[in-house]
């Protein structure tokens, strides 16, 4: 087995009085997407701005490829690309301006620089934008950008800090379709996102809630060890009616998604009486089936515990 190119023991920070994270421990191996995902508050940016050693740890440690966050900073800056939630671009100079800039500051030759970034201009679709300004440029574009100079240097491990958020569909699988590429190059990504669309297509994640990490596995592992199983209505005519219904009668994780009425069931063995109690609320026309769980019923249930 590789060894890991991420290892977190016993991390936590705080921030004054409030603690924003508290023992974590986790590991990530070469050419794995690394998922860590959770709601808004729950911890995701000041894990990214440690593991990029922007931040210093107040407990516990975590080493990126051997080099301490705490004590090698450094060097871990060295062997790692960084992309924040704001992208850190300048608006008003050009795409290959940008570049040049980022690549200056990485002490990356001109003749390298030139290589390095021609080859990711092309990969991420770029190449024709050279002379446009990063502030004419769409939200996805600019994410490609910053991605395109988090790599210049040919770092062995990708931090991304809520990458996609805001973008459009079709860049947001266009950015998924480079990372993946990545990954299959070697490069560990480690990825920040509240979209549990994404964390169903990542390797592994870390769930975080109040800065803590209530399971960590692959999406199937998550989903097995939740214990829930998911009743699933649909051709009620009225399906918001029905989930108001539902929530009323005390029934759970209750959610509508496109167009059908999904309850969460988690003790063992309920699943008859409870399906019972759900098509008589139903009426007749109603369909109910079996269904597993998806990561987004296992984090609805655990908010709602």
């Amino acid at each position: 087995m590789d060894s890991p190119a991420v290892e977190v023991t016993g991390l936590g920070h705080s921030w004054g009085a409030a603690t924003a994270l508290e023992g974590l421990d986790f590991e990530v191996l070469p050419g794995e997407i690394f998922g860590i995902v959770g709601p808004d508050g729950a911890g995701k940016t000041t894990l990214m701005r440690i593991l990029a050693a922007v931040t210093t740890p107040s407990r516990g440690d975590a080493r990126i490829c051997g080099r301490s966050v705490r004590t090698q900073p450094d060097a871990v800056h060295d062997i790692t690309g960084y992309v924040c939630q704001t992208t850190g671009l300048y608006q008003d100079l050009t795409v290959s301006e940008n570049i040049a800039f980022f690549a200056g500051i990485r002490g990356i030759s001109r003749a390298a620089s030139k290589v390095r970034s021609g080859r990711l201009l092309e990969a991420t679709g770029l190449a024709p934008f050279g002379n446009r300004r990063a502030a004419a440029l769409s939200g996805g574009m600019k994410q490609k950008l910053a991605l395109v100079c988090s790599l210049l240097h040919d770092p062995g491990v990708l931090i991304l800090d809520e990458p996609t958020n805001g973008v459009d569909p079709m860049s947001r699988r266009e950015f998924w379709s480079i990372l993946s590429e990545l990954a299959g190059s070697g490069v560990s990504v480690i990825l920040a996102t509240s979209y549990l669309d994404e964390a169903e297509r990542c390797s592994r994640s870390c769930l975080l809630s109040e800065g803590r990490a209530v399971d960590i596995g692959t999406p199937a592992e998550i989903r097995g060890r939740s214990g829930i199983r998911i009743i699933e209505v649909s051709g009620h005519a009225h399906p918001a009616l029905l989930v108001a219904a539902l929530r009323e009668s005390g029934k759970g994780a209750v959610s509508l998604r496109a167009g059908k009425v999904r309850i969460a069931v988690v003790e063992a063995g309920r699943e008859a009486s409870v399906t019972l109690e759900v098509r008589d609320l139903a009426g007749p026309g109603s369909s109910i089936e079996m269904a597993g769980p998806s990561l987004e019923d296992v984090l609805a249930w655990r908010a709602e515990r």
